[in-house]
């Protein structure tokens, strides 16, 4: 076999694995493996392992390897599968290093070997956000993946990887851009978050349409295959961010537009929180839905504006009292708002926690407080006498709170189809 049919077969191979063709990729370089036995060198080696890299690409593809672990079950082996493959290609790398075109090729394998390796941990921890009674720590996984995406794609670099090497940079860059808006909008920066959900959809859009344009190339009766679970899941949580950035940000984006077209767009979103809130308080009669900034152990919050970086902290003014972010149907009086105060004030940041309802209540009214970010609190007015053990309050609460905080999209990991 000579140099060009060989290259001819790894660019082909390259291609579908980029492309999210596992099978067709498995099966091009299994009608090499009879062949290759005859042959010196390492070239039988390098098909069988590509041939085992393939499957583990599908798996890795699937997110399979994040389903839920019955009891005294075994974890599974992908990353043991990987792991093996990076040794492996090393090894071959090591066995004949000539500097020949496979040898060269075995060592940038072994390198991308190790970041699936990478890839794997981070999103089982991505995963494990969801269970976090603390509150989802997406802070602690923000230097994980900038660490992953700027070590690992200078080390495969060969031009028959060029493919390989833009899907990886795509995935990596998307994960570290949703991440910067998740924690963004968490902290109620506008122009920060508007930024990060912008970079985060040319991301996912450029890898969108690499694989439509590899389709349209194909015969015109051909059926699309189908997007690949892990970009599916990538795009349905920068859906769902988006959702969240339209309620913490409603008021700001109303100041150029009308009510009836926030409802509109909000309605096209993959989560209408506004019909969600409007529901609730008609259906119940809340006097009042309300997302709040809670300034406690906070110096020095500016507002929402933005600033300019020349601008002295001092001659910034800082709000002396806690900005109201959403409120529905109208705005809590004076009273009220003192109640509000008052009683972030007195509930330390332990106390009012992710999964705890606070009650708090005078002579006109009860009010419930829950933690929803780590500095955003969702509250809700009744006039009257209520209590946080009400069914209809509780399980509103906690179902909007676990929402707007991504817990839904997270726990989706371990059973996404």
């Amino acid at each position: 076999m000579t140099s060009k049919e060989k290259d001819k077969v790894l660019e082909t191979y390259f291609s579908n694995l980029s492309s999210f063709a596992f099978d067709k990729a498995k099966d091009a370089i299994e009608k090499e493996k009879e062949p290759s036995k005859v042959l010196t060198g390492i070239w039988h080696s390098m098909v069988l392992l590509l041939i085992q890299l393939a499957c583990s690409e599908k798996l890795y593809c699937s997110l399979s390897f994040l389903s839920s672990k019955g009891f005294l079950r075994k974890e599974s082996t992908l990353k043991t599968t990987y792991e093996t493959l990076r040794d492996d290609f090393r090894r071959i790398d090591g066995l004949h290093n000539d500097g020949s075109f496979l040898s060269h090729l075995s060592g940038q394998l072994s390198h991308f070997c190790a970041a699936r390796v990478d890839l794997l941990e981070f999103y089982d921890k991505l995963a494990g956000i969801a269970s976090s009674k603390s509150g989802a720590k997406v802070e602690d996984l923000l230097p994980v993946i900038s660490d992953i995406c700027e070590t690992n794609v200078s080390k495969f670099y060969h031009p028959i990887l060029t493919q390989v090497k833009a899907v990886f940079s795509l995935e990596t860059e998307a994960l570290q851009k949703l991440l910067r808006a998740h924690l963004d909008i968490q902290k109620w920066q506008f122009y920060p978050s508007v930024i990060a959900l912008q970079e985060a959809k040319v991301k996912l859009d450029e890898w969108n349409l690499m694989i439509q344009g590899r389709e349209t190339r194909k015969l015109f009766f051909s059926k699309p295959q189908p997007i690949c679970p892990n970009l599916q899941w990538l795009n349905r949580w920068k859906s769902t961010l988006v959702a969240k950035f339209s309620l913490y940000f409603y008021n700001v984006l109303l100041e150029n537009s009308s009510v009836s077209e926030m409802r509109v767009l909000c309605g096209r979103h993959s989560i209408d929180y506004i019909y969600m809130i409007h529901s609730f308080q008609k259906k119940y009669e809340a006097s009042c839905v309300a997302l709040i900034y809670d300034l406690t152990e906070v110096r020095d919050f500016p507002g929402l504006g933005y600033r300019l970086p020349i601008w002295r902290k001092e001659e910034i003014d800082v709000l002396e009292t806690n900005p109201l972010i959403f409120y529905y149907p109208e705005k809590p009086d004076i009273s009220q708002l003192d109640i509000l105060n008052s009683g972030l004030a007195s509930k330390p940041s332990s106390s009012m926690s992710y999964d705890r309802i606070i009650p708090l209540s005078d002579n006109k009214n009860s009010y419930f407080f829950i933690r929803v970010d780590p500095k955003i609190v969702l509250v809700v007015i009744f006039h009257g006498r209520k209590s946080e053990k009400d069914n209809f309050v509780s399980s509103f609460m906690f179902d909007l709170s676990s929402q707007l905080r991504c817990t839904k999209i997270f726990s989706s990991l371990r059973g996404f189809k």
